[in-house]
């Protein structure tokens, strides 16, 4: 594992560096020696890190001359980060137990090469009046601090006395200063850690491939887990026994709901015991001991040499195929660094290097490069053609066909002018496929229902599809009873044969990708219908999909485009309009009007305080009988505060009466290339069927959509074996069909009479009624174990696809509406011109943004939304390769010439001598 955490000025780094870094962590006191490393070791004159050095450092001062380091000196200046590098348990257990000095060795190397790997993607500033740019410096120096021991956790000694001391946690922190030097400018400059940030997948893939490889090297035998690798004949219950600190910060986890990796981490610091309790470090040997049987510790002395390479093994070539699979499954291009840290993962413990992949990549004539904000991308001729062919559908459609009704009479004489305007048109166009673009709160529904009106009376049919079962359900409420999901709309001919002739009405159209577009386009040509895209492409994309298809086909097939401009959703003024700067993408004007005119932008930097404040602003909608939404950016904010929002609507008194715990279950949204990895099944996973499938050869029957598996444990390395929840039957999981099911993870919920929650799958009552995914409902009662709702109908206490329904991810809440939105936002890789719009423009009357940094929120917000295209890659690519054979041809030609003047030079010599010699024989 690779961690980066960054210490909040150069006083705590000092501070950090004295309790922590120099010694086994605050707890013991023996001194560590350590090393700077680095390509700037040498200019600056160091090797053993002292207090003196590690401080001039952190505060910019240049070791040598005593000046200051680099130009960029201000008080609130990065110092540096702590890149932390941890292998597995089993590695740590085995180390402290068997004293192996190879392993330490192994460890040590590893990190280095790791570290020179982040070296290279060193970055410094090189901003200009047109932008931010970056200069490729590859040059640093970092404090490198080895650990061996955890923080303290109880012990039970072998004279059954409880005490506190750290278990065997080898790591090594590799403290990068914010310094490296540019060779163009002759000078230092403060490290940007972008490209380290992005990279940090790559980098711990990059860690474990080393090591695992060195320890196969060595004699030992390792097995890939769902995390990492683990080191073969450690006995599991060995792990549990020497994983206490990890226990105590899930059990914490668990009772705070948190389940982000990254929250997790900072946990550790606020659960620590006192170093006062620590045993001496000279007692920790025995006391582990103690934890082991006999026969448990010599076996761990054993392992060396007694099993050898890797369990099930794969090539290089197949590790990128699924690599490029999984991220190419929802996304037209990816970072090339990703790639080879997935593939690497996949075969930890084969002898690869991490060269052998990248060569691999390289050597694909169907992989195409390009650059995203400054990193290397990819994609392949595959997904081009994907695009190209998308838009040769729409293509293909323009003036087709005749104007569908152009005298119609508009009927419903409250429709504004940009809606009447917009059926006319349509009514009048003659292509096959048509853009419907609406702001949010444009009134598109409305308009459609009069567009339906108009198609109808010369004859024709209009079905609308939808992606979600909850916009189906929305479309139904609004005078579209035929409406249907566009999953359940592609696999019906019976669907698709009714709209022969009509309309296929997308709505949400930018929720769906390419493979989706593609489909929809096909079965339009083929039942030559024409296809209506209603959507806004500033909105979000398909969070499962390659491909922004609405924008491609907008901006690339030309599509004709009917455009709804004015907002009737915001009730005031100042609302409305920052809604339509966003929408025109005008995103820092929007956000001035809400902070500087609303003033309803609120900056609190304690995240307890920030997320105590919009809970509270929740129940005082609640009381004030107002609907209220409150947006978040990511899964792991809105769960904390979805449970703090309960936590406060029991004491006020909305929920009542004795809580019920339901089995529930968590998509893990593994892509198709994971959920053909056997390593991705867990025995707490649960495998739901969405459509039908053969069982496995020698096994009667099928696989039912909708029927729910278990997951059991492991005994065959080759298959997966899955219960049924229902019958209790036993079967192999067809895992080479992935397309089939879904997989999710058993969790809890707890709930309550009054209580809000939605179905996180479409559901079926037990009066036999249909309730939508992610539908709100309300709880009454509790009636023999079933949930009943306010709605008068019953949920089974097994439908297992439940959840709370307080908050909501911005992809979440696009198509909801409220009197009032609460928006939480910072600085995170989910934020961009695309969620901030939608998550202000879910209220009609009220809106309030919380935020931890005004200034990051504004950074977070511009950044684009927009998914850089296949095509996009292609022709930067194309353009790559043409310089380099321009610059090939000037090479040779340049040769050429010189080879040239030589020989040209040459002949005048050679002219010269016999002149010489015939003017010399003349004389003579």
């Amino acid at each position: 594992m690779i961690r980066i955490t960054s210490p909040a000025s150069a006083q705590s780094a000092s501070s950090y560096h004295k309790t922590s870094l120099r010694k086994q962590g605050e707890y013991y006191k023996e001194e560590i020696q350590a090393f700077w490393r680095g390509s700037l070791t040498g200019p600056l004159g160091l090797h053993e890190v002292t207090v003196e050095n590690f401080e001039e450092l952190v505060n910019n001062i240049n070791p040598i001359t005593k000046e200051t380091l680099t130009a960029r000196n201000v008080d609130q200046r990065r110092v540096g980060w702590d890149i932390t590098s941890l292998p597995p348990k089993s590695f740590s257990v085995l180390s402290a137990l068997t004293n192996d000095p190879e392993l330490i060795k192994a460890f040590k190397e590893s990190n280095r090469q790791m570290m020179l790997e982040a070296q290279r993607l060193i970055v410094a500033q090189a901003n200009t009046q047109y932008g931010r740019f970056f200069e490729e410096t590859g040059t640093g120096i970092w404090a490198e601090f080895h650990h061996r021991i955890g923080r303290p956790v109880e012990h039970l000694r072998s004279d059954g006395k409880k005490v506190m001391a750290g278990q065997p946690l080898e790591h090594i922190h590799n403290f990068l200063i914010s310094a490296t030097y540019s060779k163009t400018r002759e000078k230092y400059l403060a490290v940007d850690p972008f490209m380290i940030f992005m990279s940090a997948p790559y980098l711990q893939s990059y860690f474990h491939n080393l090591l695992s490889n060195k320890l196969v090297e060595l004699g030992y035998k390792v097995e890939r887990t769902q995390d990492a690798w683990e080191i073969v004949g450690v006995p599991k219950s060995v792990l549990e026994r020497f994983s206490e600190r990890s226990k105590i910060i899930d059990r914490i986890a668990e009772e705070k709901n948190i389940t982000d990796p990254k929250e997790k981490a900072k946990l550790a610091a606020f659960s620590r015991e006192s170093k006062s309790k620590s045993v001496p470090e000279h007692e920790l040997y025995d006391l582990w001991k103690d934890q082991l049987t006999k026969d448990e510790f010599e076996a761990l002395q054993k392992i060396k040499g007694q099993y050898k390479g890797v369990s099930n093994p794969i090539s290089v070539r197949d590790a990128i195929d699924r690599s490029l699979d999984h991220f190419l499954q929802r996304n037209s291009t990816a970072p090339v660094k990703r790639v080879l840290g997935h593939a690497m993962a996949l075969s930890y413990g084969s002898g690869y290097s991490p060269e052998d992949y990248e060569n691999e990549l390289k050597a694909r004539e169907n992989v195409l490069y390009g650059q995203e904000n400054h990193i290397p991308i990819l994609t392949t001729r595959e997904m081009v053609q994907a695009e190209e062919e998308m838009n040769r559908l729409a293509i293909w459609g323009k003036g087709k066909k005749r104007p569908l009704n152009p005298d119609y009479k508009i009927k419903r004489d409250f429709l504004n002018s940009d809606q009447k305007n917009a059926v006319t048109q349509y009514l009048r166009s003659t292509g096959m496929v048509v853009a419907l673009e609406g702001m949010a709160g444009s009134g598109k529904s409305t308009l459609l229902q009069e567009l339906s009106d108009g198609v109808k009376a010369v004859g024709k049919t209009i079905i609308p599809i939808a992606p979600s079962s909850q916009a189906v359900e929305v479309l139904r409420r609004e005078g579209f009873p035929e409406a249907q999901t566009i999953a359940a709309f592609l696999i019906n001919p019976k669907l698709q044969e009714g709209v022969r002739d009509g309309i296929i009405c997308v709505d949400e159209a930018s929720m769906s990708g390419i493979p989706t577009m593609s489909k929809i386009l096909s079965i339009g040509k083929y039942q030559n219908a024409r296809i209506l895209l209603s959507g806004n492409i500033r909105q979000h994309h398909s969070p499962g999909e390659h491909g922004d298809a609405l924008r491609i086909l907008q901006q690339r097939a030309k599509i004709e485009t009917i455009h709804v401009k004015q907002n009737m959703r915001q009730q005031t003024e100042d609302y409305k309009r920052a809604v339509n700067y966003a929408a025109n993408g005008k995103i820092l004007e929007s956000y001035q009007v809400l902070d500087k005119h609303m003033k309803v932008v609120e900056e609190i930097p304690d995240y307890d305080e920030r997320i105590n404040k919009i809970t509270d602003t929740y129940i005082e909608a609640e009381k004030a009988k107002r609907t209220c939404l409150i947006v978040s950016a990511t899964n792991s904010e809105k769960d904390r505060i979805s449970d703090l929002v309960r936590e406060k609507r029991k004491k006020e008194g909305f929920i009542r009466g004795q809580e019920k715990t339901f089995e529930t279950l968590k998509d893990l949204s593994l892509s198709e290339s994971q959920k053909k990895d056997l390593i991705s099944y867990q025995e707490n996973h649960v495998v739901r069927f969405i459509k039908n499938q053969k069982k496995a050869k020698g096994e009667k029957g099928m696989f039912k959509a909708g029927s729910h598996y278990e997951v059991l444990p492991r005994k065959n390395k080759d298959e997966v074996k899955v219960r049924d929840l229902k019958t209790k039957q036993v079967l192999t999981l067809p895992h080479e069909n992935p397309e089939y099911f879904t997989v999710y993870q058993k969790t809890q919920t707890r709930i309550a009479v009054g209580d809000l929650i939605k179905p996180t799958a479409n559901l079926t009552t037990l009066q036999k009624t249909k309730i939508s995914n992610g539908s709100g409902q309300k709880v009454k009662a509790f009636v023999n174990g079933n949930i009943q709702l306010e709605t008068g109908k019953t949920i089974a206490k097994d439908s297992y696809h439940i959840a709370h329904n307080y908050t909501s991810t911005t992809y979440a809440a696009q198509g909801q509406t409220s009197q009032e939105v609460l928006v939480s936002m910072n600085e995170t890789g989910g934020v961009s011109d695309q969620s901030y719009y939608v998550a202000i423009s879910r209220g009609r009357s009220r809106i309030r943004v919380f935020t931890g940094d005004k200034d990051e929120l504004k950074r977070a917000i511009v950044r684009s939304g927009e998914r850089t295209t296949a095509k996009d890659v292609a022709r930067e690519h194309e353009r790559r390769l043409l310089e380099q054979k321009q610059r090939t041809h000037h090479k040779t030609m340049n040769k050429n010439i010189e080879k040239y003047a030589v020989s040209r030079q040459r002949q005048n010599e050679t002219t010269r001598d016999i002149s010489n010699r015939v003017k010399t024989d003349r004389y003579e």
